[in-house]
């Protein structure tokens, strides 16, 4: 015997209001399949690595004390370089370049280095960021101009602290290093050979015997 006063229609209308979830309740976000994979994949690979760190907890690891600024920004463009490295969050780009380094484990010391580091990378035009991803921005020398290689070669000159008469090769490799390349091949030294005589030309540094200073 029916209820008075209900009917089918009124009670499907509540039983699909009870469904219904609260009007103010925010609707998730949403996440594209490509987003998804890499956020999983990135995890996969951190997780793995991490398994690997453990395994090498009894080798030595380098002392944060024996590097420098420019020895983290080459190890920043060395792990960007690899192509797993394509795309990754700051915090995976931290644990990434401290692995480079040859730390096993991430303790707060190494993040700050690992963290000036990807600071000082940027800077430099090795790598940059969007839309929160941290990606490698110059890939070879021929990715700088000839204004950007005079300006880093002076600040290389600057920031190394080095003699104040600065022999040229020594000058060159300097610069390579401060734009985190380890080795410095023919095409490197032609495009810094070229920031000399540019930077010479211009009044920003000077010669001085065999050698080169800054103005």
């Amino acid at each position: 015997m029916k209820a008075p006063g209900s009917s089918k229609p009124e009670a499907r209308a509540k039983r699909e209001s009870a469904k219904a979830p609260p009007a103010s309740q925010p609707a998730p976000p949403k996440w594209s399949l490509r987003d998804t994979a890499k956020a999983v994949t990135g995890r996969l690979v951190d997780s793995l690595v991490d398994a690997a760190a453990d395994a090498m907890q009894g080798s030595e690891a380098p002392s944060i004390d024996d590097l420098d600024l420019t020895d983290v920004v080459m190890a920043v463009r060395q792990t960007f370089t690899d192509p797993d490295n394509a795309d990754l969050e700051r915090d995976q780009a931290v644990r990434r370049v401290a692995r480079t380094l040859g730390f096993a484990r991430v303790g707060s010391r190494v993040a700050d280095l690992v963290e000036s580091g990807l600071t000082a990378a940027a800077r430099r035009k090795v790598i940059l960021t969007e839309r929160g991803l941290l990606s490698l921005q110059t890939r070879s020398i021929d990715d700088y101009t000839r204004d950007e290689c005079v300006e880093f070669l002076i600040a290389a000159m600057r920031d190394a602290g080095g003699p104040a008469v600065w022999d040229r090769e020594e000058a060159i490799t300097a610069a390579a290093r401060y734009l985190g390349f380890r080795r410095t091949g023919s095409t490197i030294r032609d495009a810094f050979r070229s920031a000399i005589n540019a930077g010479i030309r211009r009044g920003l540094l000077e010669r001085d015997g065999g050698g080169i200073r800054r103005t």
